[in-house]
């Protein structure tokens, strides 16, 4: 029996199961986007009434990617990888894809995977999913965003701040020169996901029967087809007025998102000034023994 020697054997472990779990994750969900597509057909969004299914293998994997989950669950697993093949570098500044304020930003992505799944999309009644889709979906929503959230906030490593650093101690630095990086990527998100919309809903305005295409599927499908989730369907009322429910609903994540952001960037700043002491502390005594 392997025997962990001290915590960094622990993390090592916790790391490394963490990437075979979301990799492999992602090999089996790729790996039934082709078996689906050649047997009933692939699942790109979800009605109401039923799944709408397509046999084109290119347009699956296509609207697979587009998934806000697929690509921050692909952004961790990236960053499992730099911190398991260099666990020097973690924590530093220098290093940029798991520095602080990447891992911070990270953790916002992949907390908001979870809390749109839980409190939106899991109570809702689109999601008809069979017991490997469950399993699948779970992994990518639940499983993968608390291991990540949990070794993010416990275990995570720090270096001595320096000039560069100082914003994780000054709360206004912060907000003045970070807070502002973190919306670019969803920023980014939306505007390739609106063309993506734009594109498909002219597409299926020239083939809204094509069988090959979308499966017993009438002429409307295409709306529920066009958009990667049915709360950014901009076509959508409310009060009677187009378009203000999908500015509420963005609204209210990147406002909950900040709110977020902030209380996991004050448990950093704990850290991290704890860490300081700590080697401050471990220095005086050695001066001291000199």
């Amino acid at each position: 029996m392997l025997a962990i020697k001290n915590k960094y054997d622990f993390r090592f472990f916790y790391k490394l199961f963490s990437l075979v779990l979301i990799l492999s994750n992602f090999i089996l969900s790729i790996a039934f986007i082709f078996i689906d597509c050649f047997n009933n057909g692939y699942a790109i969004a979800f009605t109401k009434n039923h799944p709408i299914l397509t046999h084109d293998v290119l347009d699956s994997l296509i609207s697979y990617f587009f998934y806000f989950t697929i690509q921050s669950n692909f952004l961790i697993l990236i960053w499992f990888i730099f911190v398991i093949f260099f666990p020097k570098q973690e924590g530093k500044q220098k290093y940029f894809f798991i520095s602080p304020i990447v891992t911070l930003f990270l953790t916002i992505y992949i907390f908001d995977t979870m809390s749109v799944f839980l409190t939106v999309l899991l109570p809702s009644d689109y999601l008809r999913l069979s017991a490997v889709g469950w399993v699948k979906t779970m992994i990518f929503h639940v499983i993968s965003p608390l291991l990540f959230i949990i070794y993010v906030l416990c275990f995570y490593k720090f270096e001595h701040y320096n000039i560069e650093s100082t914003w994780l101690i000054d709360t206004k630095l912060f907000c003045k020169r970070k807070l502002w990086k973190v919306y670019i990527f969803p920023i980014f998100y939306l505007l390739i996901n609106a063309v993506r919309s734009i594109i498909r809903l002219d597409y299926y305005s020239f083939f809204p029967h094509n069988k090959t295409i979308l499966i017993n599927n009438p002429y409307w499908i295409k709306y529920e087809s066009a958009f990667i989730y049915p709360f950014l369907n901009w076509n959508k009322t409310l009060f009677n007025i187009p378009g203000l429910y999908y500015a509420l609903v963005v609204f209210l994540i990147f406002f909950i998102s900040t709110f977020i952001l902030l209380l996991f960037y004050k448990i950093f700043q704990i850290k991290q000034k704890k860490y300081n002491m700590s080697l401050n502390n471990s220095n005086v005594n050695i001066n001291d023994i000199q």
